[in-house]
């Protein structure tokens, strides 16, 4: 299944685009595929993006967080506003 996709690139970057895809002998739709599949690849790939993938323990960064030693306490200034809603 193919999906058509519409991206728009500076005049710079579109011609370093024809210039590169033609260096290879390909077209520049078969250079722009070929480039973000490595890149993709290249996501899952790396250790720290499948962790993320994957989601964070919370309990386990709880409990690192306030069993480390060192570091001074939380001051009052510190503390969340009263008024904070949290993005989402």
């Amino acid at each position: 299944m193919t999906k058509p996709l519409t991206v728009e690139i500076g005049d710079e970057m579109a011609e370093a685009l024809a210039k590169a895809a033609n260096d290879l002998g390909e077209t520049e739709e078969q250079f722009v595929q070929h480039a973000l599949a490595q890149r993709l690849k290249a996501l899952e790939d790396n250790p720290f993006f499948a962790r993320r993938r994957k989601g964070i323990d919370r309990k386990a960064a709880r409990d690192w967080l306030l069993g480390r030693t060192g570091g001074e306490p939380p001051g009052p200034e510190d503390e969340v506003p009263p008024n904070y809603t949290r993005p989402r």
